[in-house]
């Protein structure tokens, strides 16, 4: 772990950020500054284009899980792909904390 030059802050380490998909579809989580922000939406034009239909951040982990299996059900609408992403995301995080 570094420290920050300008606050003497540590820098945590940076973090792939985790991105569930579903053919067009997609949930992804991202580390931020001041916590994990969440986007959710559409690809068009082979992935050139990205249309957004929501957006959250959460200052803590605890409720990004939901909110990815959340988004997951209201891009596809199939609650099994939304366990299937909430399944995934938490796989990642213990894969983040190991």
């Amino acid at each position: 772990m570094s420290v920050d030059a300008t606050g003497g802050r540590p820098n945590a380490a940076p973090v792939e950020p985790f991105e569930w998909r579903d053919f067009s579809r997609f949930v992804r989580v991202s580390r931020v500054a001041t916590g994990w922000l969440v986007l959710w939406g559409t690809y068009f034009d082979l992935g050139t284009r990205t249309e957004l239909s929501g957006s959250r951040l959460y200052a803590a982990r605890a409720g990004v899980v939901e909110r990815v299996g959340a988004a997951a059900s209201e891009v596809t609408g199939r609650a099994a792909l939304a366990e299937e992403a909430m399944v995934r995301c938490r796989h990642w995080f213990a894969d983040q904390a190991a």
